[in-house]
C-alpha cells in the first residue's frame, strides 16, 4: 500500500537553522512572493525491512518528487511587497525502498541554509543596492542544505486509513546538502531626454536558482533483531545516496507540484488538512 506519510508535529534539526536565501524582488511578480520550486530525484540505498520476510540491503529511489521553496517579505507577509526572502521548504516524494513504494510528505520546515556567494558576490550585491551602471548577469555559486527530523512519539499517519497510525517511519531524520549555481539578473536603462522631457535612468534586477545536486543520508526506526559489531544492539536503520533537484519554472504553486508526484485525490486530502 502506498502511504501518506505526514509529520505533523515541529520539526528537530540536526544542524542549526539559518534564516535561508534573504534576497529582494528573487522573481519579478506584482502580485507578491510566489513558491519556488524544483523537480527532485534521488537515488541510493536503505536498509529494506518491508518488500521480504527478512531485512536485507534495498534500492532506495526517488522518481517523482518536489521540493517546495515558500516564500515571505521581510515583514513576514508574503503579499504585501516584492521583498522576497524563501525561510522554509516542503518535500514532497514518492519513495521506493526495495519494492515497498511510500508517497512521504514533510510539511513546511525551516531551511538551514541557501546561499549565493562566489567571485562576482560583491560586485552583484553593490548592483543590487542600485549602483549598475549597465545591464548585466552574474553567475555565483550557491549550497543548499535541508534537514529533518520526527521525533518519537510524534504522528505519522496513513492518508488511506486516518485515523490509523503507522509507525515504519518512527524516529525518522535525514540530512541533505547540495551545490549548485545562481543568477543575479540586472536589467537597465539609461535616462534618455527628448523634446517630451526626460526619463532618469532605471534598473530592476532578479535572482534566478539553478539546478542543484549532493548527498543525502538518514535513519529510521528498525526492530532491534540484528546481528551487530557494537556491544548493545541499536534499532535504527539507515539510508543514503546522491540527490539532483531541478528548478522547475513552469510549476510556481505547492498545490501544482504536490498534484504532479501525488496525484489530485491527495493534493485535495492536503488542502482540506491545511498540510503543505
Amino acid at each position: 500500500m502506498k502511504k501518506l506519510m505526514i509529520a505533523t508535529a515541529a520539526m528537530a534539526f540536526a544542524a542549526v537553522a539559518q534564516a535561508g536565501i534573504v534576497v529582494t524582488n528573487c522573481v519579478v511578480k506584482p502580485s507578491g512572493c510566489p513558491e519556488l520550486v524544483f523537480k527532485l530525484t534521488a537515488n541510493g540505498k536503505a536498509t529494506d525491512a518491508y518488500s521480504k520476510d527478512y531485512t536485507s540491503v534495498g534500492k532506495f529511489k526517488i522518481s517523482k518528487g518536489a521540493l517546495v521553496m515558500w516564500a515571505s517579505d521581510m515583514d513576514g507577509d508574503p503579499k504585501t511587497t516584492d521583498d522576497c526572502c524563501y525561510p522554509a521548504y516542503s518535500l514532497y516524494a514518492e519513495v521506493k525502498i526495495g519494492k515497498a513504494t511510500y508517497n512521504v510528505l514533510v510539511p513546511q520546515t525551516p531551511i538551514d541554509s541557501w546561499t549565493l556567494f562566489g567571485k562576482n558576490q560583491d560586485e552583484a550585491y553593490d548592483a543590487i543596492l542600485g549602483n549598475a551602471t549597465k545591464a548585466k548577469t552574474y553567475t555565483l555559486d550557491s549550497q543548499l542544505g535541508i534537514s529533518a527530523s520526527v521525533p518519537n512519539g510524534d504522528n505519522i499517519y496513513d492518508v488511506d486509513t486516518d485515523p490509523t497510525f503507522t509507525t515504519d517511519f518512527d524516529d525518522a531524520a535525514f540530512v541533505a546538502t547540495a551545490f549548485g549555481k545562481g543568477k543575479v539578473k540586472v536589467n537597465y536603462k539609461k535616462a534618455t531626454c527628448n523634446s517630451c522631457g526626460s526619463t532618469p535612468a532605471s534598473q530592476s534586477y532578479e535572482i534566478v536558482p539553478g539546478d542543484y545536486s549532493g548527498w543525502f543520508a538518514g535513519f529510521f526506526k528498525g526492530t532491534n533483531e540484528d546481528l551487530c559489531f557494537v556491544c548493545l544492539c541499536t534499532d535504527i536503520n539507515v539510508f543514503g545516496g546522491t540527490w539532483k533537484a531541478k528548478y522547475d519554472k513552469k510549476t510556481t504553486t505547492w498545490t501544482a507540484a504536490a498534484n504532479r508526484v501525488f496525484g489530485s485525490v491527495v493534493q485535495r486530502a492536503m488542502a482540506e488538512e491545511e498540510v503543505e
